[in-house]
């Protein structure tokens, strides 16, 4: 106890209120402790109070009405709990005694080593390295690399600290029967956390970089009530093969060490082999500076992909900005139009190739790659231009070599196409990359923690994304540096991501790496994802801020109205998506609006033909103007991509309700530019006949994933069909999943 002393004297040294606050502990403790040992039978009446204070919380926690059935749940569990010393006692569980005088102290201290190293390396080596194995690059820094690995190597050292080092340490000041409790304690932990893992939770949705997940997770009572009985199951399981089958114990616990020893190596041997490509990729797309050359004199052609921007929202925000409206003049906007994919690896290939890599036709294609049809796509439009004369300009190509971040090698064969990496190439605060970095080192491991969790105890563990990390909430709230952002209602929010940042800065800059020429002709094509990351921003200027109140500005149901008479009433009642779509999406148009400002004043606006589409719309946003049924993807928002084109000297901002599709967009940049396009890689003409098929077939994506849909067809998914009239639900019908 001397030595605990020391160590917490060590650990809080500079922080004073905490080293008070563990001596107000202990002393607390000590009283309490020496009143009980006043007492004929201490343990008898400890074991009496905490039964009456497990009665009192279950009466108080059945009795009162909670609006959070969680808490209710966790409550009554709780109190359960308690009253377990008691029953035990009364009970007479000697057996667990019984077993263990049998057994030596150093069989016993052996298995109480295999439970800890067991925990540590599923949750410091295996949770974390499967997470960073889906998709190594997203934990990159492009401006500084750095292995992902090292984020294991944090996990497994804080894992190592926990259950091999702490739990080390209590274990060996404990007296021979604590000891032998939790040995048998460690060895529950082991099985449940294994099975916990592996069977629950395993369905939340696209997990962010910063160890947030894009949806909130969420779980019903009877989610609670079948985890609690299956891990229970599993306790008494193990309980038995420890009471039954003490010889092979240790068997068990070195077979399950082995195999998620083998698990994480396999895990990190894939990270480190892709990781040589991700570094290669970034080695040779840093060396140069993004530049757009524009020519005052000649045809500039630009192409500009806004990922995941939802088309319905268009109208509402040209109704709310009249200054974007008028930056925007000569537009024209298409509401009625669709992408043939929910995700952007099913609904980028007919943006960028036209009708051709629709995701049914790519199917057809059973013996070439996903990748190579996928890659032919982006090269339709750059090649086609360059081989007419045009300075070919590529930013940021969604998925090229199917990689993230892109692999430009792909138009290597074209020496004249200008290609670029642009995300990450502008400055941003660098706190927000520092905050990344510590989150993400800190996180890792109590991401471990919540993933072996029973489910009633994750929404606690998770905390928003913030995993109960006080240093954190405490900065956004002082409107410091955050990796993520969080939100309180539909007005109040903290926090930013520095991804959002990165592709903010290429929006905001494009004016500063645009070059001017006298003559030529230009084409560009590039992707942004500044609006897949949703945030919430500062009114009244829809301005990224660390911290967001707009509760001056909007009711606690925000709403947007269009001058069709539409209405949009904001709901949070499934997600705040809806809300934070809205805003990325105008901040985007807005930096968009600035640059076409520039480009007016400059003489380089009425001989620019551009093109703003998204490779998809937004899922799981549920207006009920929307759905034309109660699945996910009966949501007609997941396919109402953006389609706005300003052709060459045109003047009025115009809606043209023409029934349309994103894979319109390659014979819209070539009219009466090039005629007769014809796809380099296939050799077939480019039209756009198909949409006038009687039902376009469109892909719901189950697994969007490159990592994992990544074959020659793409993986079975929900597929819809529509015609004519996107708005009107009777146009649209489920087809199933093939």
């Amino acid at each position: 106890m001397y030595g605990m002393a020391l160590i917490f004297l060590v650990l809080l040294y500079k922080s004073p209120a905490g080293l008070v606050f563990y001596w107000t502990l202990n002393n607390l403790f000590s009283l309490f402790k020496n009143v009980f040992y006043k007492l004929k039978d201490p343990g008898k009446i400890l074991r009496i109070c905490a039964s009456l204070a497990g009665l009192f919380l279950l009466g108080y926690f059945l009795l009162h009405p909670f609006p959070a059935k969680r808490v209710q749940f966790l409550g009554i569990v709780c109190a359960l709990l308690l009253e377990l010393p008691l029953l035990l006692s009364l009970l007479g569980a000697k057996a667990e005694e019984r077993a263990g005088e049998s057994e030596s102290a150093k069989e016993g201290d052996r298995l109480f080593l295999l439970c800890g190293i067991f925990l540590t390396i599923l949750t410091g080596v295996l949770i974390p390295s499967a997470v960073i194995k889906a998709s190594p690059s997203e934990f990159v820094n492009i401006k500084l690399y750095r292995s992902p690995l090292w984020y294991i190597a944090s996990s497994f050292l804080m894992a190592a600290g926990t259950f091999i080092v702490w739990f080390g340490i209590f274990y060996r000041i404990a007296n021979e029967k604590l000891k032998r409790t939790l040995r048998l304690g460690l060895w529950l932990l082991l099985g449940v956390a294994a099975v916990n893992y592996m069977f629950f939770g395993t369905n939340y949705g696209d997990l962010s970089s910063t160890l947030v997940y894009d949806l909130y997770p969420q779980n019903n009572s009877l989610d609670y009530l079948v985890n609690l009985a299956v891990l229970a199951a599993v306790a008494l399981v193990f309980l038995l093969i420890w009471k039954k089958k003490r010889a092979i114990v240790r068997a068990v616990g070195v077979a399950l060490c082995l195999a998620v020893f083998a698990m994480s190596v396999l895990n990190i041997a894939s990270i480190q082999k892709e990781m040589k490509e991700v570094k290669r990729v970034i080695a040779e797309t840093s060396k140069d500076t993004p530049a757009i050359p524009l020519s005052k004199e000649g045809k500039n052609v630009v192409v500009i992909m806004l990922d995941r921007a939802v088309g319905y929202y268009v109208p509402f925000i040209m109704d709310e900005n009249a200054k974007l409206k008028a930056q925007f003049e000569g537009f024209t906007l298409y509401p009625n139009a669709v992408t043939y994919g929910s995700a952007t690896d099913a609904g980028a290939p007919a943006l960028f190739g036209g009708y051709e890599y629709r995701p049914s036709e790519i199917n057809k294609r059973v013996n070439d790659s996903l990748a190579e049809k996928h890659n032919e796509a982006l090269r339709v439009m750059p090649v086609l231009f360059d081989e007419a004369g045009y300075e070919v300009t590529v930013m940021d190509p969604p998925y090229a070599g199917y990689k993230d971040p892109a692999d430009l090698s792909i138009y290597d064969d074209h020496p004249d196409i200008h290609a670029y990496i642009a995300r990450g190439k502008f400055a941003v605060e660098s706190d927000f990359d520092v905050a990344t970095e510590i989150s993400r080192h800190r996180n890792f491991f109590c991401f471990s923690i919540y993933k072996t969790a029973p489910l009633v105890l994750q929404p606690t563990l998770y905390s928003d994304g913030f995993y109960n990390e006080a240093d954190a909430l405490a900065n956004v709230g002082r409107g410091s540096a955050a990796s993520k952002q969080t939100l309180t209602g539909m007005n109040k929010a903290t926090g930013l991501t520095s991804r959002f940042l990165e592709c903010y800065a290429v929006l905001h800059n494009l004016a500063n790496i645009t070059e001017i020429q006298d003559s030529g002709d230009t084409f560009l094509m590039m992707d942004t994802d500044q609006t897949h990351e949703l945030i919430l921003t500062q009114l009244p200027d829809y301005t990224p801020a660390t911290v967001v109140d707009n509760t001056p500005y909007e009711p606690d149901q925000p709403v947007r109205y269009a001058e069709d008479g539409r209405v949009i009433r904001f709901s949070a009642d499934h997600n705040t998506r809806q809300i934070t779509a809205y805003h990325t999406e105008m901040v985007a148009l807005m930096q968009l609006g600035n640059w076409f400002d520039y480009l007016r004043a400059n003489d380089l606006y009425d001989n620019t033909r551009i093109i703003i589409v998204s490779d998809h719309g937004c899922c799981n946003m549920y207006f009920s103007d929307m759905m034309f049924g109660k699945e996910k993807w009966e949501d007609v928002t997941a396919y109402n991509c953006v389609l706005l084109e300003k052709d060459f000297n045109s003047k009025e901002f115009s809606v043209d309700n023409t029934f349309m599709t994103n894979a319109d967009v390659p014979t819209m940049a070539f009219q009466s530019l090039i005629e007769d396009p014809v796809n380099p890689a296939t050799g077939k003409p480019i039209l756009d006949s198909p949409k006038y098929e009687e039902q376009l077939q469109i892909q719901f994506v189950l697994t969007w994933d490159i990592k994992k849909n990544n074959g020659n067809t793409f993986l079975p998914a929900e597929w819809v069909s529509v015609h004519d009239n996107i708005f009107d639900l009777n146009n649209w019908s489920s087809l199933g999943n093939y």
